[in-house]
């Protein structure tokens, strides 16, 4: 009977880290891989570490998602649940994506960890382009 159980075990530890390896295999990646995110359009008013109030813009994620960590950055830590990204864009990004706050959208671009009193998400994306859905 120990033997038995002792096979239960082994088979449930072994299925629980391959279902584990199969969920980090379907996370994003940081860059410099491109990745696509969809979700809402949104801008935010928010307060830096300095007490300063700063306007960012996020993408609300249809659903949530993991991140796998970078080794090679330590910064760039796994995350399991990613609900929110915070978007960085250019001056001439936000007049031209202005038309597409509050609504679903595509953006593509790269994906880095926050390590400033400016970033407001755990990832932040650098956007490539974003798409109206």
């Amino acid at each position: 009977m120990r033997f038995i159980k002792l096979l239960l075990f082994v088979f449930i530890s072994t299925a629980s880290i391959a279902a584990a390896d199969a969920q980090t295999a379907k996370c994003l990646s940081y860059e410099p891989e491109k990745v696509s995110l969809r979700g809402q359009l949104l801008r935010k008013s928010v307060v830096n570490a300095s007490n300063q109030k700063e306007t960012i813009w996020t993408i609300k994620l249809d659903a949530p998602t993991c991140v796998k960590a970078d080794a090679g950055n330590e910064f760039n830590v796994a995350v399991n649940r990613l609900t929110d990204v915070q978007l960085v864009l250019s001056t001439e990004q936000f007049k031209k994506y202005r038309a597409n706050l509050n609504k679903k959208i595509e953006a593509g671009g790269t994906l880095f960890g926050a390590h400033t009193q400016h970033h407001f998400t755990n990832v932040l994306m650098i956007v490539e382009e974003i798409k109206a859905r």
